[in-house]
């Protein structure tokens, strides 16, 4: 009797299984070899194999052995700019929301989504409900906004097309023009503002670490109620949140 395919978690692990049985072989190991070590069936090494490759996880030599891919390199070096981010920005967010009393955030793009990677609360009776871990919508969230700004024409319409653009208040922007039209605002202004857009009684602030490549790697904001967040005090704000993202990049390039 044939044996039937893994379920798609069973796959999963077994794939993590190969991952792991090549990072110990520094010359790599042939289909029998890597089938027989972890005990699976030929087809579903075959079949693993293959997906794995398309993906740039593994690639077969010459010699038709099996070593792991450039694709992990990319995937580490990603982590440790995630860890190295979170390191630096720490510091810069307890300073700022220090000064401010609002509630600091780092964002970064995550598909379609903006998600706060880091958070640092201010004292007093004052919290906002937010969290590490967080994803919202870009249209709507300063976070968002000064993550997508620099995204090209094309790149923005495909985000849009695949996340919509959902209505949380009275004053989310609904439609691509006017996205478009504030996102301009975002490049020339140098910071993004969330007013009352995502939850009413509240608005953000938060401008673009930009790379050297001329990308939005992370966004730095700030939160709090429209009473903390007067209209007055939002230039003041976002140009303490571009000093602080210029410093962060810097950081982060050196």
């Amino acid at each position: 009797m044939a044996a039937r395919d893994p379920v798609p978690a069973a796959s999963l692990t077994r794939g993590l299984q190969i991952l792991e049985l090549l990072a110990n072989e520094r010359d790599g190991l042939t289909h029998s070899d890597i089938s027989r070590r972890l005990h699976l069936p030929k087809s579903s090494t075959t079949n693993l194999l293959r997906a794995l490759a398309a993906h740039g996880y593994v690639r077969a030599t010459t010699n038709r052995r099996y070593r792991l891919g450039l694709r992990l390199i990319e995937l580490g070096n990603a982590v440790l700019r995630g860890v190295a981010l979170r390191d630096v920005a720490r510091p810069l967010l307890e300073r700022v929301v220090e000064e401010t009393g609002l509630t600091g955030h780092l964002a970064v793009l995550d598909g379609d989504e903006a998600v706060y990677v880091e958070r640092v609360a201010p004292a007093g009776f004052i919290q906002m409900h937010t969290w590490v871990g967080r994803r919202m919508d870009t249209h709507c969230t300063s976070v968002g906004k000064a993550l997508t700004a620099y995204l090209s024409a094309e790149e923005l319409r495909s985000l849009v097309a695949a996340r919509g653009l959902t209505r949380h208040t009275p004053k989310t922007i609904t439609s691509l023009k006017r996205l478009v039209d504030d996102l301009a605002l975002v490049r020339r202004r140098g910071y993004a503002v969330d007013d009352e857009e995502n939850n009413v009684g509240v608005r953000c602030i938060a401008a673009p670490v930009v790379s050297r490549q001329g990308e939005a790697v992370a966004a730095v904001g700030l939160t709090g109620t429209v009473t903390q967040t007067t209209p007055e005090r939002i230039p003041v704000v976002g140009e303490k949140l571009k000093r602080l993202a210029r410093e962060l990049a810097r950081s982060l390039a050196s």
